[in-house]
């Protein structure tokens, strides 16, 4: 990027990554003098500094947004897989319940505890699965 003098006197460099502009550096002075050379190129190695500083943090921003969403993707599946086991065993208990004889309290009470144990696990936190 070529370091220019602006219209009020000033100098400005453009923030480049590649070929693209990602920003602009611009610098003045109260008096009219002329820039020496040392300030030109100092201003030049600031922008691609900059350039490159901000084309890092913009790709750990992006790396972030990214991590975040495979973690609730992660997190999201599992739940879901451990979900499904537990709603299948409420489902069975209701109806090995409804299939034992009424006068089977020993085994009517276990399915009940099967059902009131899977109630006493809901709601799953996190839970945003497709269901």
């Amino acid at each position: 990027g070529a370091v220019e003098v602006t219209a009020d006197g000033g100098l400005s460099a453009p923030l480049l990554f590649g070929s693209v502009v990602i920003g602009m550096v611009v610098v003045n002075r109260e008096d009219a003098t002329e820039w020496e050379d040392m300030a030109v190129r100092l201003l030049n190695n600031v922008a691609r500094t900059l350039a490159v500083a901000a084309a890092l943090d913009q790709k750990q921003q992006v790396a972030s947004v990214l991590q975040a969403e495979q973690l609730r993707r992660v997190m999201s599946e599992s739940l879901h897989q451990v979900k499904n086991p537990l709603t299948a065993l409420r489902t069975f208990g209701k109806l090995l319940l409804r299939r034992l004889d009424q006068h089977d309290t020993v085994n009517r009470e276990l399915a009940k505890d099967i059902i009131i144990q899977r109630s006493a696990s809901q709601p799953l936190p996190l839970d945003t699965a497709p269901h």
